[in-house]
């Protein structure tokens, strides 16, 4: 038998119900209308309900909630109005807290000297100045705005003292992007050549946009050159900051100058030259432009205060560069990596050295690119300059290496010692086919492999 509880206050109703029945009471007095409740609606499934607006009421009741909410907002708020506050740090510049010493976004340091396209003499400059101070360099080709904050913000310490970045340029204006974001306090111009032409279109124009790291030095600064004879003495001439000259020969005008320079296949000597001091330096570096490189580096770093002593040793620490004039030794073909020259001057200075070897010279080139409207006849160029240096010549790609082939036979370069392939594997195989033991082989420049013709 099944038993069923009824609860007190659904009998009250029930009587009170049935008794305003019994005594036939009217509508009015029966039901009594009361205010419109929203809560009690909510209470009672009323379908006027709303989810959200109840959801949104009971967040506000919440106190934590709230204030949570509020400090969102206010975050997002400041964002946008904090770079127009005073007082603040420039967002493209390296800051440090001179109290702590720790970094706001990174170090600004006491000397930074930045290079204008000196991919190999960063590292020169970099080896020697580290006789003294704690220098960091932009590594390989971290040239570029977006290379070189990469470098700042993730290996800039408060321990470093020098910062040397190489600034690369494509277009009027690079240089100057650059020099924003670093801020140079010195600046080194290691060359100016027609690179880049079918960018820049003319010679004047990368003339101007190199020149624009010159223009960011400070009044405290200080501006260093080359003297090429022809364009970086120009500037040089040009300048009128405080600024320091390198020669290869002695000159009246030079601050550092070198003499009794012998190169060799396995390095090079010379003595070094201020108006006050001189002493001998060996490198292994190859090349008489390398020594150029290793005098402006030197400047330099006289200039920052480094002893002569302190150089020579730097000197003598150099190392070759990879795909630099790299010498690699072998039982066999003894081989000179300069895969990553691709400029004129480069080229010329590179055969130059594959020309004081004394064993069979071998030279694989697929030429020089990116050099505008007047690209032929710099390759054209280039063929005559390898006639005298080199005893056999591989050109990779027939139709880009022609003018290198007409350069070299219209200076005499027998005809069955050139070869022209159509990749460089097939430069490899045919170098290991006709090679002998004691060959020197440079491989110079290693173009892009959109500029394969297979």
């Amino acid at each position: 038998m099944g038993m069923r509880f009824k609860n007190p206050r659904v009998g009250q109703l029930e009587n009170s119900v049935s008794e305003a029945i019994c005594t036939k009471l009217s509508d009015e007095e029966a039901f009594k209308l009361v205010p419109f409740d929203e809560n009690a609606v909510e209470r009672t499934g009323y379908s006027n309900y709303s989810y959200w607006r109840s959801t949104f009421r009971a967040f506000r009741k919440n106190t934590l909630a709230m204030a949570l909410v509020c400090i969102v907002l206010g975050i997002l708020i400041f964002t946008f109005i904090q770079p127009y506050l005073p007082n603040q740090l420039d967002s493209f510049q390296s800051n440090i807290d001179p109290k702590s010493g720790a970094i706001f976004r990174n170090l600004e340091p006491g000397t930074e000297v930045t290079l204008e396209n000196g991919k190999l003499f960063k590292f020169i400059l970099g080896t020697i100045l580290q006789e003294k101070y704690q220098t960091l360099i932009t590594p390989s080709s971290f040239n570029t705005p977006m290379g070189v904050t990469k470098i700042i913000r993730e290996r800039l310490t408060p321990a470093t003292q020098v910062f040397v970045a190489e600034m690369g340029a494509r277009h009027v204006g690079d240089i100057k992007e650059l020099c924003r974001l670093v801020h140079p306090r010195y600046g080194v111009l290691t060359s100016v050549g027609p690179q880049h032409l079918d960018t820049f279109h003319t010679l004047e124009r990368i003339k101007n946009t190199k020149y624009e790291l010159m223009d960011a030095v400070p009044a405290d600064g200080c501006c260093f050159f080359p003297d090429d004879g022809a364009i970086c003495r120009e500037l040089y001439d040009r300048t009128e900051k405080e600024k320091r000259l390198c020669c290869l020969h002695y000159s009246p005008d030079a601050d550092v100058w070198a003499t009794d320079v012998t190169v060799s296949p396995m390095g090079s000597r010379f003595v070094l030259h201020t108006s006050a001091e001189e002493i001998a330096c060996e490198t292994r570096l190859l090349g008489e432009h390398n020594i150029q490189n290793i005098l402006l580096a030197a400047t330099v770093a006289l200039h920052l205060g480094l002893t002569m002593r302190q150089v020579a040793r730097g000197i003598s620490k150099l190392q070759p560069v990879e795909h630099r004039l790299q010498l690699i030794p072998s039982p066999g073909i003894t081989i000179i990596d300069d895969a990553f020259n691709s400029n004129p001057k480069g080229a010329e200075a590179a055969v130059k050295v594959l020309g004081a070897f004394q064993a069979r010279r071998i030279i694989i080139t697929p030429g020089m690119v990116e050099l505008g409207g007047q690209e032929a006849a710099f390759n054209r160029e280039f063929g005559r300059k390898i006639c005298g240096n080199a005893d056999i010549a591989i050109l990779v790609g027939k139709k880009h290496t022609q003018p290198i082939a007409e350069g070299l036979l219209a200076a005499g370069f027998p005809q069955g010692n050139l070869h022209v392939v159509a990749s460089l594997d097939e430069a490899t195989a045919l170098l290991r086919q006709i090679g002998r033991p004691g060959d020197i082989a440079m491989f110079e420049n290693d173009l892009p492999d959109h500029y394969s013709e297979t």
